[in-house]
């Protein structure tokens, strides 16, 4: 599962897939080289006059003799991974659908966690945690989101959709915490937790 131009590259896969949509709608692979979008490329192939292909057909040409031996590599490369490079294109669509429903369950557990959602000052305390998270991911380049300290879904307890149940970590240590409830997590809380108390 190939996520990323530069992940792309560096497996020598001519395709990757961000889950995204592009500009146009598409929800389809990007080429590695250009990152546009395949579906987009195709469709304007297919609406291309003769003289245009044979014009796009002499620009590869002169393109891989401007490349030399480089091309004889990756052709070869390309041949030796095909099955690979093949699978690739299509094992995305799997992690899609899975993704889609994940983040549906996602929007029902918030919405049922959001016990004061006529309260029009705490949606405003709730959705700046949201614009700091993305004002830090900024400013800084790292990914960063919004954690629920208590988890919505945990296996011992579930937490609430509420600005004192918040905090803003980095996209990465928000994944490893999961929905985890144990000693660690509980320490982390600190003060939060003695409050309910």
């Amino acid at each position: 599962m190939i996520g990323s131009a530069p992940e792309a590259r560096i497996l020598g896969a001519a395709y990757f897939h961000t889950g995204k949509f592009c500009q146009a709608g598409h929800l389809a692979p990007r080429y590695t080289s250009n990152r546009n979008c395949s579906t987009c490329a195709a469709l304007k192939r297919a609406t291309m006059s003769p003289q245009e292909r044979a014009e796009l057909r002499a620009y590869w040409r002169e393109y891989d003799v401007h490349r030399g031996a480089s091309v004889e590599y990756w052709r070869k490369h390309y041949r030796q991974n095909a099955r690979y490079l093949y699978a690739s294109r299509y094992v995305r669509l799997k992690y899609r659908k899975t993704h889609r429903r994940s983040k549906h369950r996602r929007r029902l557990y918030i919405e049922q966690a959001n016990i004061l959602r006529e309260n029009g000052l705490i949606q405003a305390e709730i959705e700046a945690f949201y614009s700091q998270a993305r004002e830090v991911t900024a400013e800084t380049g790292v990914a960063h989101s919004v954690d629920h300290i208590v988890p919505l879904r945990g296996d011992m307890v579930c937490g609430l959709h509420v600005p004192w149940n918040m905090q803003i970590l980095t996209a990465r240590e928000n994944s490893s915490k999961g929905n985890r409830w144990d000693d660690q997590t509980r320490n982390r809380a600190g003060g939060f937790v003695h409050s309910l108390g």
